[in-house]
């Protein structure tokens, strides 16, 4: 299974706009193409950091699927402000928990980039080995052959005000010794396919 994961920013304040235009034109349209499987748009609402991870069958459904979408997007990006930084295509090392698509829960999402081959191979032996972190509705691991780097993604329910660990900061999720962690961000969803 392949992942296509967009890195990108958009006015905080068409964040509404967005999650709109997700609903009713870019999941419909995701969701008709050929192979599609899991998609999640996220955002940082005070930055405006973006986030979106598609899943597909495999790299060739990937890029006739997002050849049929790139329409959508681009109406979308014309009345969002959004642009985008950073494409990669990753393959799918494992999932955990709940299929995602299906549970109201998955509202935060905690991204964990790591930079080399070690680190990316321990994503997946958490996402295959383990269950997910305590409290978390599920995740992904996710590697590039091609660059050696990884994604760790996990999905959360909103946390009371304080009732809940925050996701960013929340110890099940450190890595295990000799993980080289690039970068954290915690995001909202904003759209689920």
């Amino acid at each position: 299974m392949k992942a296509h994961v967009v890195v990108g920013e958009m006015n905080p304040s068409r964040i509404d706009v967005a999650r709109r235009a997700l609903t009713h034109e870019v999941i419909p349209n995701f969701r008709a193409q050929p192979g599609s499987g899991c998609g999640h748009w996220m955002v940082n609402r005070t930055t405006g950091e973006l986030l979106v991870l598609t899943t597909w069958d495999d790299e060739e459904v990937m890029t006739v699927g997002l050849a049929a979408g790139r329409a959508h997007r681009g109406s979308l990006a014309e009345r969002t402000g959004f642009g985008v930084h950073a494409r990669h295509t990753m393959d799918v090392l494992g999932s955990t928990g709940v299929h995602l698509a299906e549970t109201p829960l998955a509202r935060l999402v905690r991204a964990t980039w790591v930079e080399d081959p070690a680190s990316v191979a321990s994503l997946q032996r958490g996402a295959v080995d383990g269950p997910p972190p305590l409290g978390s509705c599920g995740g992904y691991a996710l590697g590039d052959p091609a660059t050696g780097a990884g994604l760790a993604l996990t999905f959360w329910a909103r946390p009371a005000p304080g009732r809940a660990r925050d996701p960013g900061r929340h110890r099940e999720l450190d890595p295990e010794p000799g993980v080289t962690v690039k970068r954290i961000a915690v995001y909202e969803s904003i759209g689920l396919a």
